[in-house]
């Protein structure tokens, strides 16, 4: 009898949990959804999450409020998105940093593949190494045997340890040998800011953010990070070409905590997709540099795929150039 007793209420409680989530599913979102942005305010990963934040808080009918937690090469931000209730409520926008800081990081806090869900995939591009414009040369080779020739150091600014900024200015040092010292920010947008003002010499920024500056007359474009050249700066070398380990796209996704309701992450998803189709979200992916990824490519799952395949691949770029970053 105690058993019959225990099993019917265990049984109830089941269903309790399970009507009350079906519930909060169904009427979801009832409040509004914060975005968390790993990078401080100004740069490519903001202007993303805002442009793609506004356009899904007009399908959800709720706002999507941007948070900047920057620091720690976007890790700060990824353990506070993977610590937070699987509710949809909080969803993290991220890139390759996300993936890199596994291998970077021995203390992390979070293991992204497993306390994190994809939401879906938001776009993909190069980006483009930049700097100020009275360097005395016109080619990443030139720069760098300019440096090596009159003793000087050049000095590299990077959003933070282990953020694809981070790793352009690694990898430049290493695979042509140059004499730099990497300079951390707290964001792209302050890096971008001091390399135009002649504090520091370069950077590495969205490509079409590059173009515009040297277009200005600004800044000077030394190398983009993949194998093609971008038509709207023919004369910039591909350094995926001479360089493989230059060869970095450069994607944004969302994600969410796991144990999010599966029709949470399809209901977030569905306005991700939607935003798409927004001639505003298009045109801030554009100024970035930025391409949607195939239709096919744009679920939960491909955004769980790539992750994991970027750990591993990024993982072993860490190793493979020992790339360190204070603890």
């Amino acid at each position: 009898m105690k058993t019959r007793v225990l099993v019917v209420a265990a049984l109830l409680i089941t269903a309790a949990v399970s009507w009350n989530s079906a519930g909060h599913t169904q009427g979801f979102p009832q409040r509004p959804i914060t975005m968390i942005v790993p990078y401080a305010a100004g740069g490519g990963t903001d202007a993303i999450g805002r442009a793609i934040g506004e356009s899904m808080a007009a399908t959800l009918g709720q706002p999507v409020i941007i948070e900047n937690a920057g620091g720690g090469g976007g890790t700060i931000g990824a353990v506070r998105a993977a610590r937070a209730a699987p509710d949809g409520y909080t969803i993290l926008l991220h890139q390759p940093g996300l993936a890199a800081a596994v291998a970077l990081y021995p203390n992390f806090g979070v293991n992204p593949e497993k306390d994190l869900v994809g939401v879906g995939l938001v776009n993909v591009g190069s980006l483009m190494i930049v700097g100020h414009k009275s360097l005395p040369a016109e080619t990443a080779k030139d720069l760098v045997d300019w440096a090596k020739r009159t003793g000087k150091r050049l000095t590299f600014g990077h959003p933070g340890a282990g953020s694809m900024g981070h790793f352009c200015g690694a990898l430049m040092e290493q695979a042509l040998k140059a004499p730099i010292d990497l300079v951390p920010y707290r964001g792209g947008g302050p890096a971008m800011a001091d390399t135009i003002a002649g504090h520091i010499n370069l950077t590495c920024v969205g490509i079409n953010f590059g173009v515009e500056q040297m277009e200005a007359g600004t800044l000077k474009g030394f190398g983009i990070t993949g194998r093609e050249p971008f038509p709207a700066a023919p004369k910039v070398e591909p350094l995926g070409i001479a360089y493989p380990d230059l060869d970095l796209p450069y994607w944004h996704a969302l994600f969410a905590p796991v144990g999010t309701p599966q029709p949470v992450i399809n209901r977030l998803n569905e306005a991700l997709r939607k935003s798409f189709s927004d001639p505003r979200v298009l045109k801030v992916f554009e100024s970035n540099g930025m391409t949607l990824y195939p239709e096919s490519q744009r679920g939960p799952e491909a955004a769980a795929k790539l992750l994991a395949s970027e750990v591993k691949r990024l993982g072993e770029l860490v190793r493979a150039q020992n790339i360190k970053v204070a603890q």
